[in-house]
């Protein structure tokens, strides 16, 4: 068989130098989009001002579809907001460690090297062509559509949280995948599944963003689309690999994201080691859950019958 070049291929052309900077691969376009299935979601961070349009419009389009878990129903969320006078104020994150704040500090921040350089960048599932938390779930609650998407059966799901463990994404606060103390069970973006379905071309998140920060559309249009605008972009990357988001991120970023270990300069490999770490350090804990339910569940049932046949003897005698 006759080599092909994926997406793949294409993004690891873009590599961290010792200098500390990137460059774009020499692999043609045309190569590169060979092996592109299904949608992209592309991301721009420099192009996203904040304004939470996007996370109303997601919470707005999944209430009609989680009924039964009240205030606590799945959806991306509104920041959290600090209430003045009666007004709901949002406060800027600080940019050392992710916690809001009142305080408007414009000196360096910390040891990091970008010297204040701040952004928004949206936190979802990042749909993995091979997804670890599909393997990892406990329950078989996760799976992943023909056209991409990893979607969570909340029938199905058991909220035992190996799914987060396992995801690769996950980075302390910044969860991908939420859980929700109401239902016992967990939830994250579903790339609106039901709603493209419906014959919608986009997802809400992407059909309302004012700046087109986000674009959805087939692999191959949104990859050129995506390699247009890193041109544009000294030093830009396509980040990750393997997966049906893509970010467009320029060096600082890229140094940022790394400071924050929110991101792996080595995916997939990295990707896979860091699940495989994360799920032996945690993964455990379900499992030793439903032993020790199951112990006590046998436990009180052989006491009962103990108890039980004492009593008939009794009787009988």
């Amino acid at each position: 068989m006759s080599k092909k070049y994926s997406r793949r291929d294409f993004i690891k052309g873009s590599v961290l130098t010792t200098a500390g900077a990137f460059g774009l691969t020499s692999i043609s376009l045309a190569e590169a989009q060979e092996e592109v299935d299904g949608p992209l979601l592309v991301i721009n961070p420099s192009e996203c001002k904040g304004c939470d349009v996007c996370l109303a419009a997601c919470e707005d389009y999944h209430q009609n579809y989680y009924e039964g878990w009240g205030d606590d129903k799945p959806g991306t969320y509104y920041s959290e907001v600090l209430g003045i006078n009666e007004n709901e104020i949002k406060r800027r994150r600080n940019i050392k460690n992710g916690e809001r704040t009142n305080e408007f500090d414009w000196s360096p921040p910390g040891n990091l090297p970008h010297r204040g350089k701040q952004f928004y960048l949206p936190i979802q599932c990042m749909h993995c062509n091979d997804a670890p938390c599909e393997d990892a779930c406990l329950g078989n609650a996760i799976s992943t559509t023909d056209k991409g998407k990893v979607v969570i059966d909340h029938e199905s799901c058991i909220g035992c949280l190996s799914c987060v463990s396992a995801c690769p994404f996950s980075r302390g606060k910044y969860q991908t995948i939420k859980y929700s103390m109401q239902e016992k069970k967990v939830f994250k973006c579903d790339m609106c599944e039901r709603r493209l379905e419906d014959g919608k071309n986009k997802p809400a998140c992407v059909e309302i963003c004012p700046t087109d920060a986000k674009l959805y559309g087939p692999g191959s249009e949104m990859l050129e689309e995506a390699l247009k605008i890193a041109e544009d972009v000294n030093g830009a990357v396509l980040y990750p690999e393997e997966t049906s988001v893509l970010f467009i991120l320029d060096e600082s970023q890229v140094e940022l994201l790394s400071e924050l270990n929110l991101m792996e300069e080595e995916y997939p490999n990295g990707r896979l080691k860091a699940s495989v770490l994360n799920y032996s350090n945690y993964g455990f804990i379900p499992l030793l859950l439903g032993f020790l339910g199951f112990t006590f569940v046998y436990k009180s049932k052989k006491t009962e019958n103990i108890v039980k046949a004492s009593n008939e003897g009794e009787e009988n005698g």
